[in-house]
């Protein structure tokens, strides 16, 4: 989903660690629903990631962005 850019192992293991830490803020909102919301924050981490991919914090703040619509 990342075009023209070559995923370190260091870089997928921040992505993932961004996406657990936006997951523990949100997931309690989804109940009965985990696997789309899981889906669709997974979508918006590697969307953000194209932007923000250098700055955690830019990530996981666009990331909510994307998440919750607003984008």
């Amino acid at each position: 989903m990342i075009e023209d850019s070559a995923l370190t192992s260091e870089r997928l293991s921040e992505i993932f660690k961004t996406f657990d830490e936006v997951w523990s803020e949100v997931a309690s909102r989804f109940s009965g629903a985990e696997d789309d919301a899981r889906t669709r924050l997974a979508q918006a981490i590697l969307t953000a990631a194209k932007e923000h991919g250098d700055d955690l914090q830019k990530l996981k703040a666009e990331a909510l962005h994307i998440f919750h619509g607003c984008r």
